[in-house]
């Protein structure tokens, strides 16, 4: 018997010569301490070199019949077998003697590959079996009649639709797998195949996985292999996650737009030392948000890549389905010019899209986006938002959900790690800096608080306070203070200066909806945008002279939609200022305005939604929140102990309503890019009630609900104007109810589905009022809100429920005869009982918590509320009860934000450049 350092000794001397060159390997044998060592050894060479030989068409593998020779790879050769016990065609790798001959290589082989054979996606290869057959080690998985990503590539740019394709098929597949644990480490153009109908799939999850744990040892034979793919922590032996898939995906991208690896070197060593030390030359021609996320994907800090490939993947994809131009080859010289028109993306809700640009005209200068530089700040889970600079410039206070409860946080610039600065029981939001950088400012419960910049005991600046900014010298605090449709500014001089409001003619004393008034950077004036009248198109941008002079309105008109209490900054020159806006479709991006030229500027087209910017001290940076909601379709029994998801996917389903039968739901989604009305049967088939087309086009829809009959969906258009649309479930385009007005929202049934409330606006007013389904002039019931959500029709027909003014919710008789308002805390979503004796609100506590309260019609006494199991920073949209009266059906989305850096953007100059949209 051989003892076991003679053992060790002929291991050691095989496992180097199977590794070596076979020119090589008598020189490594030629180390043995004797002949009969040698003998052994090259006894296991000869062995190994039968087992490696060639499979013959016809020869088995257990239950599998090699038909024909496949191809082969750096991990063994592939063939195309047949499975004769599931009769069906499959792909079979043999794995390298090498790789087999390892001690306990299989058994731990086969426990990764079974991980890996639990994923079931359609883009990644499903593994089927492992096994050992006359010394031969095999894998058998799906077989895909195809070409690999290698084959297609041929060494020049892919068709940006085809890149984009692709590229998403694939990060849905990565983040499947991670979700499911397991990370493939060996990610390359090589490891994908690519249907006869163009469908990417991922293979060779098992093997990356086994040989990813096999050790530095097996590691070194892989990064011979393909080193122009591995993570610059993969190349330095350092542990790794699944964000070394995340880079490998961003060189896959960069190679399909190029033509040519990210990283291309003639020797291994150089490759390696690139992927750990130089960036990739710059992309160009290629739109703005693809290259920020190659740039993202390629970042040498795995901490700065995608904290989730679920984020990757919508971004992706969000691409890829707004993207409208032609196929072309980004490299095709002259693609890159800047030509009059839409470009090519247009963003929707969450997350890398370009929708913004379609807004407006472009002129040849306009700025090449792939120049920018865009850096993740914060990147944590939930929702960071409203970033302020400190005035050094060194450090961002910014909110973030803790416990359930916002709170303002700092990190400095060059930190990895963020302070916790409040401790409060109420939310904090919109912290901006004192001048001399001491202390952080924010709002919460309805004032103006402070803490120190290290943290202490907050103190109360100003009781009545919405949102505020403070001047340069730190001797004045500008401000809202009041109620929709009764907002003002209000100047004080802090500590204990009374509060007085700004009242300069011509501007208005009384706003309906307002952003934080900003002083500019040498204190002499302050901008604000407001909204003077109900239902107004555009807000209006006013320049305030401060402390005295006659108000200008800059006429300024912006794709923008006006949000309470959001963020302007200045620019350094006080003649520029910076904001985020919301377009057609809802997403907002990042603009400039000149207060002179009253022109705009598009400066970004980031991840989902752009907001709260704040630019930096010297005008270079910009600092803003990038994320977005998703929501998705969930039931709660009444009682408030169980709640069921029935559908989650990664587009937003939002506002269901079941069929009076309750076996399905209609309910609104932008999952194949437009806004789409859906009709979702509970056995999971599905089909669209509702399309945008040339004739009715629309940008977002709201509100759907099935008529009780269960014939007809209403929903919430919104257009070059805001209306109620009907249509038929059987089929055929929608028409619009109401054709007075421009401006409808939220619409409800009455029990015998021949009449439809809603909220319209009317001259100036806001009012309630109902509209017969056949035709005919909408009948008046009584005032309604401007701001808020939508109407509830009692199943009894006595009583139609919405918001009003001051956001309560109000109970008035279908007649408009009787009105009550309901004393209640904040609600999302409401319903009434099967009988229309009881309301149903959805709605948070004074802790934040989130309840569903049982009020009694029409008084509005509480009956009960139970708790809902929703986190405090959700949001709630629809409400449905099932035709049973025990569960009802909502949509919830948790917000998710993270805070960026914006570089590189043009600076502001003294002509305008951009035409006025």
């Amino acid at each position: 018997m051989m003892t076991p350092p003679r053992q060790n000794e002929v291991e050691r001397l095989y496992q180097a010569a199977l590794a070596a060159p076979v020119g090589a390997r008598a020189a490594l044998l030629a180390q043995a301490s004797d002949a009969e060592l040698q003998r052994e050894v090259e006894a296991r060479l000869d062995q190994t070199a039968s087992m490696a030989a060639p499979l013959v068409a016809g020869r088995s593998l257990g239950r599998y019949r090699i038909l024909a020779r496949a191809g082969a790879g750096g991990m063994g050769e592939v063939y195309r077998a047949r499975d004769t016990r599931l009769n069906r065609d499959v792909a079979l790798k043999v794995l390298p003697p090498h790789l087999a001959a390892q001690p306990g290589f299989l058994a731990r082989f086969e426990q990764e590959a079974r991980a890996a054979s639990a994923l079931n996606h359609p883009h990644v290869v499903s593994t089927y079996d492992v096994g050992t057959e006359d010394g031969v080690a095999y894998i058998v998985s799906e077989f895909v009649d195809g070409q690999s990503l290698r084959q297609a590539l041929h060494q020049k740019p892919m068709p940006l639709r085809t890149v984009l394709k692709v590229a998403t098929e694939l990060a849905d597949g990565l983040a499947a797998a991670h979700r499911a644990g397991i990370v493939h480490r060996d990610l390359k153009p090589e490891n994908v195949m690519l249907t006869s109908e163009g469908t990417a799939k991922i293979v060779d999850f098992g093997l990356a996985l086994v040989l990813g744990n096999a050790g530095p040892h097996t590691l070194t034979g892989m990064v011979l292999g393909t080193p122009a793919y591995m993570s610059p922590e993969q190349a330095m032996s350092r542990p790794t996650d699944h964000r070394a898939d995340q880079f490998a995906l961003g060189a896959m991208l960069y190679e399909m737009i190029c033509g040519h690896r990210a990283f291309r070197r003639d020797t291994l060593p150089q490759t390696l030392h690139a992927i750990t030390t130089e960036e990739p030359p710059p992309l160009n021609d290629v739109p703005g948000p693809l290259c920020w996320l190659v740039q993202r994907c390629l970042a040498k800090d795995p901490r700065e890549r995608y904290a989730s490939t679920d984020d990757l993947y919508r971004d992706l994809r969000n691409l890829r389905d707004r993207l409208h131009e032609p196929q072309v080859t980004p490299t095709t010289p002259g693609a890159g010019a800047v030509k009059r028109g839409r470009l090519a993306l247009w963003a929707a809700g969450a997350a890398l899209a370009g929708a913004a640009v379609a807004a407006l005209l472009l002129n040849p200068s306009e700025p090449a986006f792939d120049k920018y530089k865009l850096t993740p700040f914060v990147t944590e889970a939930g929702a960071e938002e409203s970033p302020a600079w400190s005035p050094d410039g060194r450090s961002i206070a910014y909110s973030a959900e803790e416990g359930g409860i916002r709170q303002i946080l700092m990190r400095g610039i060059e930190a990895s790690a963020s302070t916790q600065l409040t401790h409060s029981e109420r939310d904090s939001l919109r912290p901006f800096w004192s001048p001399d950088g001491s202390r952080v400012y924010y709002s919460m419960a309805g004032g103006l608080w402070s803490v120190g910049a290290a943290g202490g005991t907050p103190q109360l600046a100003i009781k009545n306070v919405n949102f505020a900014s403070i001047a340069p010298d730190g001797r004045a605090l500008a401000f809202t203070r009041g109620g929709l449709g009764s907002l003002g500014v209000w100047i004080a001089a802090p500590p204990a200066g009374e509060p007085k409001q700004y009242r300069m003619a011509p501007f208005p004393e009384k706003v309906t909806g307002m952003h934080v008034p900003v002083f500019s950077r040498d204190g002499s004036k302050i901008a604000v945008l407001c909204s003077a009248l109900a239902g107004a198109a555009w807000p209006d941008l006013w320049i305030l002279p401060y402390p005295s002079g006659t108000p200008r309105l800059a006429r300024v008109r912006l794709p923008y939609s006006l949000a309470l209490g959001g963020r302007l900054s200045w620019m350094p020159d006080n003649r520029h200022l910076v904001m985020s806006g919301s377009i057609e479709d809802g997403s907002s991006h990042i603009y400039l305005l000149d207060t002179e030229s009253e022109q705009t500027e598009l400066l970004s087209m980031t991840s989902g939604d752009e907001t709260g910017p704040s630019v930096s001290p010297d005008g270079r940076r910009i600092a803003f929140a990038a994320g977005g909601d998703d929501y998705d379709v969930v039931q709660f029994s009444l009682d408030g102990t169980a709640m069921t998801p029935l559908l989650a996917t990664a587009r937003s389903e939002t506002h269901p309503t079941w069929t009076p039968t309750g076996t399905g739901y209609a309910y609104t989604t932008d999952a194949r890019g437009a806004w789409e009305v859906w009709l979702r049967n509970v056995d999971g088939s599905a089909r669209p009630l509702a399309t945008p087309d040339t004739a009715f086009p629309w940008n977002r829809l709201l509100w759907s609900r099935l008529s009780p009959n269960g014939l007809s969906v209403a929903f919430d258009v919104f257009s070059d104007s805001h209306m109620v649309a009907i249509a038929s479930v059987a089929g055929g385009r929608p028409v619009v109810l109401d054709k007075v007005s421009g401006d409808q929202h939220g619409a409800s049934w009455s029990p015998d589905s021949n009449w439809i409330a809603y909220r319209r606006l009317r001259g100036a007013k806001w009012e309630l009022v109902k509209a017969p389904v056949g035709g005919g002039a909408a009948v008046r019931i009584g005032e309604a809100s401007e701001g808020r959500g939508g109407t509830t029709w009692s199943p009894d027909g006595n009583w139609i429920c919405h918001y009003d003014r001051a956001g309560l919710l109000r109970v008035v008789s279908a007649d408009g005869k009787v009105e009550k308002t309901f004393a209640s805390t904040e609600t999302e979503s409401f319903g009434f009982s099967p009988d229309g004796e009881t309301l149903y609100a959805v709605r948070r506590t004074a802790a934040r918590k989130w309840e569903l309260a049982s009020l009694r019609v029409p008084d509005g006494a509480p009956q009960k509320s139970v708790p809902l199991n929703l986190p405090a920073s959700a949001t709630v949209a629809g409400f449905s009860l099932h035709p049973d009266g025990k569960s009802f059906l909502t949509s919830v989305s948790k917000p998710r934000y993270d805070i960026w850096l914006m570089e590189g953007f043009p600076q502001p100059r003294r002509w305008p450049f951009w035409r006025r949209p």
